[in-house]
């Protein structure tokens, strides 16, 4: 009887052990102001806040990651469920949470009178200017003009836009302008 009772608790540690692998830790995304669309350990896009369900760290980085319009946000959860974010400055950690900071940038396309979006559905296609809500502190967001025109771009914590091709646009404080030169008349 004692011999069936060990088994039994053992078999039932194994089986909590395994579940317990197999469920993960459950985290609530908020992505507060931010609208576009958003990925979690490069799955499937997501709008709006989830609970999702974290299975192990990617080994390369030994973090979660969060895809935001093409740029990446890294994370940790400890055992006791409190999540520490790698870039304070794009996201918020605590017990069971991460909350996206948001800041706001205004992108004037100029003489372009055709579709641009930011890639990794942040906006859909969007034509003339345009404020949109991004998660600051992370590199490369990618904006696609037309059907062939792309470039990267940065947003700091201070909202303050960089682009690493200055000839396709210029960044400024909570500003992104296309550097075109030329009216087309249709």
């Amino acid at each position: 009887m004692k011999k069936l009772v060990n088994n039994l608790i053992g078999s039932c540690l194994i089986f909590f052990a395994y579940a317990g692998t197999a469920l993960g830790v459950q985290v609530t995304i908020d992505p507060a102001a931010y609208t576009g669309k958003w990925s979690m350990d490069y799955g499937s896009e997501r709008l709006g806040a989830a609970v999702v369900d974290l299975g192990p760290v990617d080994p390369a980085i030994d973090a979660h990651v969060i895809s935001v319009g093409g740029a990446e946000l890294f994370f940790n959860v400890a055992a006791n469920g409190k999540v520490t974010v790698a870039n304070g400055v794009a996201a918020a950690g605590g017990t069971g949470t991460l909350r996206f900071n948001t800041t706001t940038v205004t992108v004037d396309p100029v003489f372009f009178s055709g579709n641009w979006r930011i890639i990794a559905g942040a906006t859909p296609d969007l034509t003339g200017v345009q404020t949109v809500t991004l998660v600051p502190g992370l590199s490369f967001y990618g904006l696609e003009v037309g059907a062939t025109g792309a470039f990267t771009f940065h947003v700091a914590g201070d909202g303050t836009v960089t682009v690493q091709n200055s000839l396709a646009a210029t960044g400024a404080a909570g500003a992104l302008t296309l550097n075109n030169t030329e009216r087309f008349l249709k």
